[in-house]
């Protein structure tokens, strides 16, 4: 019964004794017939001329390594018009010409390879018994067939970094198939042309709105029908939101309103001021302690360090500002502005199109273990206890869990506001009278975090994000109008409704909002992608999924993924089960 299953009858082969030892098990086998077919003229041949043994590799057994001891018989070949004298004998499918792993081991392996790479693989092998090196893997990857790819009839292309920012190549997917048919290792309009025109018959190309692809798809198959993907029409408009939102401050802080307003004491006070009052702090500074008319329990304490490289930083980007506006006045062209400052065009136009010096966001003011019971710690505070320690014990007993360290930075800003002959004393007197605690500052929102209260579906929005939209939008009637249109837009996107398009764009064009006027200009150049954008399901979604893929085989593979092998890699085995 062993025999059968480990050397079917259609090998020929029998086993003549088995070896077992604690890791290893050795099989002498031999072929049953009499004769041999010579490999050259193909006559038979019985006449003996020597014996030898081979001893290759073969799969494991029960944990066990397995080596067999084939015995090989050499014979005459007596064709005399034959070019060989001797021949051995064959092991058929079992056993390759000067092989030294059987077949069917051969056929794991590689699939270790595919799946695993070089050394990955080498320790899974090891581990069940099948020893290799992570190179012949390796070798086993390059040497394979090229799989058999027919041309598609819709293609999705994207692109993938081979080097971030520096070289990237282009992966397309079959959509129908959901399986990758070709890898390049460029991007460029000629070879992704060069590979349209040599596989004709694509009728559909779905890609994302960058200009190469739409020009690389055009010249190689202008037959097709491009269709633009949709998350990146959405993703687009947001874009467009954000900048439009970079111009209306007002609305921005508005939207941050009720974080100072309703509830002040619901968050740790930031110790650095805003960038806008961050000179008028340095004045006000100043000026207080140069007047003797100021009780010295009330004086306002200088900058810290941080503080003041902050303020030289606001004063460098406005003098920047400044600078931008006066050379553009003086050449009207923003690439000369560009090229004179050493500064991106991009830059510039932002720069330019600000009504004010742009002003980094200076984060959120986030909740920390102290939140609860910064009410707990005022009012010890005000009573006299000014030592950190002390407050902390007391705090843990209403079940802070904190370190003392967040306790004695939080004691540290408020000594800073206590007069110099106060700011040290373990317990205050009972006349101590310490200032309130400062309300935090006014934080606006970032131009990207409010753009989200425009993209996100209105259920999707929870109470705080309605409300911060509300007062967007009674800050600035701008923020109204391009509320409706972004919502028009995408509710005509996410259901594919074609027939509003045109009456969209005739709306934007008029609305006098110059960002989105810009996205629907954008829109018009590639009408018909957007169109079928629109008229068919097709999309990125398999495309991107791939393009994942890719990377995580690329990744895995530890430095060793030459273009050769990431390609035979993902094209193989690639096929959904």
């Amino acid at each position: 019964m062993l025999e059968e299953v480990l050397f079917p009858a259609e090998l020929g082969l029998g086993i003549e004794q088995i070896e077992t030892t604690e890791n290893s098990i050795t099989i002498w086998i031999c072929s049953a017939q009499e004769s041999a077919v010579c490999p050259a003229c193909g006559r038979a041949s019985d006449r003996l001329h020597s014996v030898y043994q081979r001893h290759p590799q073969d799969l494991p057994l029960a944990g066990h390594r397995v080596r067999l001891c084939a015995r090989v018989r050499r014979f005459f070949c007596d064709n005399g018009a034959c070019a060989r004298r001797t021949f051995a004998e064959r092991f058929g499918e079992l056993l390759a010409v000067k092989a030294r792993r059987t077949q069917r081991l051969m056929a794991h392996q590689q699939e270790i390879a595919f799946a695993l790479g070089g050394e990955a693989g080498r320790q899974l092998c090891n581990g069940l018994g099948m020893c290799i090196s992570g190179d012949t893997l390796l070798r086993a990857i390059r040497h394979s067939p090229e799989p058999a790819v027919s041309t598609p009839r819709v293609v999705g292309i994207d692109d993938w970094a081979k080097r971030k920012g520096q070289e990237y190549g282009t992966i397309l997917v079959d959509l129908e198939a959901q399986r990758p048919v070709d890898v390049l290792d460029s991007r460029t309009v000629e070879a992704v042309a060069t590979w349209l025109k040599e596989h004709p018959g694509i009728q559909i190309v779905s890609r994302d709105r960058g200009s190469e692809y739409i020009k690389a798809v055009s010249e190689g198959a202008p037959e097709a029908d491009q269709v633009a993907d949709r998350w990146h029409l959405l993703s687009n408009l947001r874009e467009a939101l954000v900048d439009f939102l970079e111009k209306k401050p007002e609305a921005l802080k508005a939207a941050a309103q009720v974080v100072s307003a309703d509830n002040p004491s619901a968050l740790v006070p930031d110790p650095l001021p805003h960038n806008d009052e961050l000179c008028a702090t340095a004045e006000d500074s100043q000026a207080v302690s140069s007047s003797e008319a100021v009780p010295e329990a009330m004086s306002v304490p200088t900058l810290t360090q941080a503080q003041q490289e902050k303020a030289a930083r606001h004063e460098r980007r406005q003098a920047r500002f400044e600078l931008i506006q006066t050379v553009y006045e003086a050449t009207g062209s923003m690439r000369a502005v560009a090229r004179q400052l050493n500064i991106s065009r991009r830059a510039v136009k932002r720069y330019l199109n600000a009504g004010r010096c742009p002003q980094y966001p200076e984060g959120r003011l986030r909740t920390s273990k102290l939140s609860p019971f910064l009410d707990s710690l005022q009012q010890r505070w005000q009573a006299g206890c000014t030592n950190a320690s002390q407050l902390w014990r007391d705090i843990r007993q209403e079940g802070f869990t904190g370190s003392r360290g967040l306790v004695a930075r939080w004691a540290a800003q408020q000594r800073q506001r206590l007069p110099v002959e106060l700011r040290y004393r373990r317990q205050q007197s009972a006349d101590f009278q310490a200032l309130p605690l400062p309300v935090p500052p006014l934080v606006p929102w970032s131009a990207k975090r409010a753009s989200w209260l425009i993209v996100k579906k209105p259920p999707d929005l929870d109470e705080d994000e309605k409300e911060a939209l509300q007062r967007m939008i009674q800050a600035d009637s701008q923020v109204a109008l391009a509320v409706d249109l972004a919502r028009q837009f995408m509710t005509m996107v996410r259901p594919r409704k074609e027939d509003r398009l045109d009456g969209w764009l005739e709306t934007v064009k008029t609305s006098a909002i110059p960002a989105l006027s810009s996205f629907a200009n954008g829109l018009q150049k590639d009408l018909s992608a957007v169109r079928n954008a629109l008229r068919y399901a097709w999309s990125q979604g398999q495309t991107e999924g791939q393009v994942n893929r890719l990377k995580f085989i690329k990744r895995s593979m530890y430095g060793r993924a030459n273009f050769d092998l990431l390609r035979k890699r993902v094209l193989a085995r690639s096929a959904p089960t």
